[in-house]
């Protein structure tokens, strides 16, 4: 996905926390810059104008301090995630992740939209 915003005229930055991950995309993309992170314990450094947060989610642990941090790094966010079915805005499961390109920390969290939803609002952020 990042290479058709650059092929855009983007400037794009592509992070993962795995480096076998990020290899991939150093030798197929040379041209977009790569950066190692793990988000559930390490922060952004720089602002974005768009942030592409998709299938990260449901892989984090605390997904409420992740969506802070992110929030305050980009001017638009497009989330994409796995979500429990709840109409509950606190509600969501903790799961075991233990297999290959799942969780990096190995725990993982399912949340019902209305979860994400909320602490999106918390954050004073425009949901479409």
């Amino acid at each position: 996905m990042g290479n058709k915003f650059y092929e855009l005229g983007a400037i794009v930055t592509s992070s993962d926390v795995r480096k076998e991950h990020i290899e991939v995309v150093n030798k197929i993309y040379p041209h977009i810059k790569t950066l190692l992170i793990d988000c559930d314990n390490e922060d952004i450094i720089n602002k974005y104008d768009i942030i592409l947060h998709w299938g990260l989610l449901y892989h984090l642990n605390e997904i409420e301090i992740h969506l802070e941090k992110n929030s305050q790094k980009c001017n638009v966010l497009l989330l994409e995630t796995e979500v429990s079915y709840s109409e509950k805005d606190n509600f969501f499961i903790k799961t075991n992740e233990k297999n290959f390109d799942q969780a990096f920390n190995h725990v993982g969290i399912r949340p019902s939209s209305f979860y994400v939803e909320k602490v999106l609002k918390k954050m004073d952020f425009n949901l479409k």
